[in-house]
């Protein structure tokens, strides 16, 4: 399997962009959460989100690096672990979402009220 290094490095900038933007997120939302007094520990949950992206993009690559290009039709091994390995870290990347979901989502329910 052919590995494009640019689409590759594009990618690793936008999992980086998308990192940072879910730790400011975080801070911003631990500011608002202090200054209308709620006490709900909601403000970890997007650097969570964000140590589980990087995590996500560590995965990928090594499964990228390591196991692309030696994937062949007649390897049903490695074909095996390549997609287990693919399919592990499209999990942690929903775990991610979810908890950025949960964050965002319990805040607005409890400022809308």
């Amino acid at each position: 399997m052919f590995v494009s290094t640019l689409q590759e490095i594009f990618f690793a900038f936008g999992i980086l962009l998308f990192a940072v933007a879910l730790v400011l997120i975080g801070i911003v939302l631990r500011f608002l959460l202090q200054l209308i007094r709620l006490k709900i520990p909601l403000w970890p949950l997007p650097f969570i989100s964000a140590g589980l992206i990087i995590i996500y993009a560590l995965l990928h690559f090594h499964t990228t690096i390591a196991y692309g290009p030696k994937l062949n039709p007649s390897d049903t091994d490695l074909i095996r672990t390549y997609f287990q390995l693919q399919f592990f870290g499209s999990f942690i990347l929903f775990l991610a979402s979810v908890l950025a979901i949960i964050a965002g989502g319990v805040y607005f329910w409890r400022t809308s009220r």
